[in-house]
């Protein structure tokens, strides 16, 4: 009746492969993404796409879970272009009147750069900026903001069928 999920692993450009388990014995999963079911499996991975400068909200549940999993809070996935002069890129969030690391990426001659900031606070607009390093110094930021929201949990209701009437009633759930 539990999920756990694994740390996403990047496995592309935009590729992203997701692992969990389950303490249910051979579980159906069913995973949704931004709050629309994407998948039913019996397998314990999936690889998803998810565009830079895009949310991304992965719930799961286990064939004995009905309420989803969800995999942490909402996270961003930032992505830049490569400067040639660049020895590495800082990435910072902007937390409490101030710029926190968040990472720092080392340069190693590709075209495109990616990382990944989990643990986002829900329903909030977050500031990251990237900053290239160079031999000569530090260049410009370039700042980012998003506002990521959560589709809302879905509401709990117990349903009752009479047999005699035919009707159902639907009352909020306890």
């Amino acid at each position: 009746m539990t999920v756990s999920v694994d740390e996403p692993i990047q496995v592309g450009a935009n590729t992203w492969e997701l692992r969990w388990s389950s303490d249910v014995e051979d579980p159906q999963y069913r995973v949704y993404r931004n709050g629309k079911l994407v998948i039913q499996t019996r397998r314990s991975s999936a690889v998803f796409a998810m565009p830079a400068g895009e949310p991304h909200m992965i719930e799961i549940l286990d064939s004995a879970a009905d309420v989803p999993k969800k995999y942490g809070r909402p996270f961003a996935h930032l992505g830049w272009s490569a400067t040639a002069t660049a020895t590495h890129y800082i990435v910072e969030q902007y937390v409490d009147d101030e710029w926190v690391l968040v990472a720092t990426v080392q340069e190693t001659g590709k075209q495109r750069w990616h990382t990944l900031i989990s643990a986002l606070a829900d329903d909030t607009t977050h500031q990251f900026r990237v900053t290239a390093v160079s031999k000569a110094g530090t260049g410009t930021p370039a700042t980012v903001s998003y506002t990521l929201v959560r589709a809302p949990d879905p509401p709990y209701v117990d349903m009752t069928y009479d047999s005699g009437t035919g009707n159902v009633t639907v009352a909020a759930a306890a």
